[in-house]
């Protein structure tokens, strides 16, 4: 399969800057946010299936990316929202998800995940997603060219920087 181009959007111009104070970017990795449950399938016959739990704190930014296959989202647990951008060639927009709801995103659609409480006095509660895609290894994933600066998340060293995760 060709691998689709990476994404052309910035994800801090569509953050407000409450929310870029107070963000943790990351890029999901094994043994951190991510969880593989079940890989199965054959690299040669590219039928794959991979299943894992992503795990947001809140205050969690995943910045734009694109994956060369689809993924689809399960939200399974979490007090409030997790909202998707999803950017397609002739429109698209922020999705919200709660507990429950599902998103099939398209392969080649830039996309990010922001995860903020609700309000003040939300649990502070990490969301579980279930992202289920036929991705085994990550290396059909193209990140927002800023990605890795913005992962350092420096912001949240300096002194009197903020720390609430609601926005």
């Amino acid at each position: 399969m060709d691998s689709v181009p990476g994404p052309v959007h910035k994800t801090l111009d569509f953050l407000k800057p409450e929310e870029v104070r107070c963000a943790t970017f990351v890029k999901p990795a094994p043994g951190k946010e991510l969880e593989a449950l079940h890989e199965a399938g054959s690299i040669t016959k590219a039928q794959i299936l991979a299943v894992r739990r992503l795990t947001l704190q809140p205050g969690t930014v995943i910045p734009f990316h694109v994956h060369d296959r689809k993924e689809k989202l399960y939200i399974v647990e979490g007090p409030g929202f997790i909202r998707v951008l999803v950017l397609l060639k002739h429109g698209g927009g922020w999705v919200p998800l709660g507990k429950g709801d599902q998103l099939i995103v398209p392969a080649g659609c830039e996309h990010f995940v922001k995860y903020f409480l609700a309000g003040p006095n939300s649990p502070y509660i990490p969301c579980c997603v279930l992202v289920v895609s036929s991705s085994q290894d990550g290396k059909d994933i193209r990140w927002d060219p800023e990605t890795d600066e913005l992962v350092k998340n420096k912001h949240l060293k300096s002194p009197g920087s903020a720390s609430e995760a609601t926005v």
